[in-house]
């Protein structure tokens, strides 16, 4: 777990320096630094197929995957209210599409100022692998 605990921190320094009050591809772009730094694989914009019958209806993108040291979905929002089960619908469907267990919710654009981070991690009991947790 010493990688989400990286991953937390990096969301906690990129809200401290540059606030709530962005669109969503800047802090994807910014997480992106940090990946980089710490030679992390991963990939931005990643397509998503939406498949029923073994025929492919239409795709969505994940924000990021990273593929090494883990495999994780990261998936941002840049909204004011808070993750609901909409959002956790979205991630939900691109774990299963993409076959990854793990997937991370970052909200960086809560009014109140603080990150929303929402983890939901498969080798987790159901309790704790879709809790919220609000980083002050």
């Amino acid at each position: 777990m010493e990688y989400y605990s990286k991953i937390k921190e990096f969301s906690d320094k990129i809200l401290e320096e540059l606030g709530s009050s962005y669109k969503e591809h800047i802090y994807v772009n910014a997480m992106c630094i940090h990946l980089r730094n710490e030679n992390y694989l991963f990939q931005t914009e990643v397509i998503v197929p939406i498949n029923y019958k073994g025929v492919q209806l239409g795709y969505e993108r994940a924000d990021i995957i990273i593929y090494e040291p883990i495999k994780c979905i990261l998936e941002f929002k840049a909204q004011t209210q808070s993750i609901a089960k909409k959002e956790i619908a979205q991630l939900t469907k691109y774990k299963k599409n993409l076959d990854i267990n793990d997937g991370i919710l970052i909200n960086f654009g809560n009014l109140n100022g603080k990150l929303e981070y929402h983890e939901m991690f498969e080798n987790c009991t159901y309790e704790n692998s879709k809790k919220s947790i609000t980083i002050e």
